[in-house]
C-alpha cells in the first residue's frame, strides 16, 4: 500500500475516534487489507438508539 494512501486512512481512522470519544454519533470504520477496502458506518443520534428504534432496518 501505498504510504498517502495509508496515511489517508489512518487520518479517517483518527478522526472517527475523535468524534466517538466527544460526541453522541457513533461511526465505525473497518479497513480489509486483503482487498484494500474501507468501510464507513455513521449513526448520526448513536448507535443504541438505532438499536432500540431499528432505524434503517428492512423488515
Amino acid at each position: 500500500m501505498k504510504k498517502e494512501i495509508k496515511e489517508k486512512v489512518m487520518k479517517i481512522m483518527d478522526l472517527a475516534l475523535e468524534i466517538n470519544s466527544r460526541e453522541k454519533n457513533t461511526i465505525f470504520v473497518e479497513f480489509s487489507g486483503h482487498t484494500n477496502e474501507i468501510c464507513a458506518k455513521v449513526y448520526e443520534k448513536g448507535w443504541e438508539y438505532w438499536r432500540e428504534n431499528e432505524e434503517g432496518r428492512k423488515n
